[in-house]
């Protein structure tokens, strides 16, 4: 059986355990062979080390997509995460189909804030380009900030789960895409909802203590690369949950560096 190639699309931090420095170890762990184009280059992640040095690849990821639809690459599985502007969405948007191979997994993380609000530096709108995307999507993968924003809704807390079973159906109908909804918390339980159109799981585990950076990357990581391994999405994020909660047990480091998802 020919390996199985990927492509992940989302920013890229010099320090700092986030985005591509988490998705290249873990997709590659699973034996994928995976390609990586940058949307921006940061001196650390923004969860800690106060504002980072900040480069601006939009120039260059442009040129990359040029160039990859020249040679005719294409992959198995898409995985976006973070984009640094709208235009870079709405371009890769308008490009995608160039790059995906027959039955191709997209799975679009819809990176758009935290906490009710939205990054800083993303404009209003950031979220209209990011669902464009999502309708193009096989699987999504917000927190519970962007899946309010992509449907338009006041950002609302202690949601229960009827109010994210509304939530899951809306984004589905407006994506058409496996909505997976992630930081669901319940007493003592964090975790994720999975609805596929037709029916919806919650798959929790104990919560951790602490906060740590970069869990929503791991957890859409491994998602993404199980998926790719013919997992279903209901054992792919079941395997995501556990894998976090166990990472974040063993975890002996600062909390701003990251959890050590290696030795795992």
């Amino acid at each position: 059986m020919a390996q199985k190639t990927a492509l992940s699309v989302q920013s890229l931090a010099c320090h700092g355990k986030c985005s591509l420095t988490e998705a290249l170890p873990i997709i590659s762990a699973n034996g994928i062979s995976l390609s990586v184009l940058p949307t921006v280059m940061l001196s650390t992640h923004t969860g800690g080390f106060g504002i980072p040095e900040r480069l601006n690849v939009s120039d260059f990821f442009y040129n990359t997509l040029k160039h990859f639809k020249k040679e005719s690459v294409g992959f198995d599985g898409i995985y976006t995460g973070y984009f640094a502007s709208a235009e870079q969405i709405d371009i890769f948007a308008e490009e995608i189909f160039n790059f995906k191979n027959e039955n191709a997994i997209v799975l679009v993380d819809p990176v758009l804030g935290d906490n009710g609000k939205l990054f800083d530096g993303l404009s209003e709108n950031f979220a209209e380009s990011m669902l464009k995307l999502c309708k193009l999507a096989d699987v999504i993968t917000p927190n519970l900030t962007e899946a309010q924003l992509l449907c338009g809704e006041s950002y609302r807390v202690n949601l229960g789960e009827k109010d994210i079973i509304s939530l899951s159906l809306k984004l589905y109908d407006l994506t058409k895409a496996c909505v997976i909804i992630t930081g669901i918390e319940n007493k003592n339980k964090i975790g994720a909802s999975v609805f596929d159109g037709e029916k919806i799981k919650f798959i929790h585990t104990k919560k951790q203590n602490g906060h740590f950076h970069g869990t929503g990357d791991i957890f859409s990581s491994i998602v993404f690369a199980r998926l790719l391994k013919g997992s279903s999405v209901e054992n792919a994020v079941n395997k995501a949950v556990c894998f976090i909660s166990k990472t974040i047990k063993k975890t002996v480091s600062a909390e701003r560096d990251g959890l050590e998802f290696e030795r795992f």
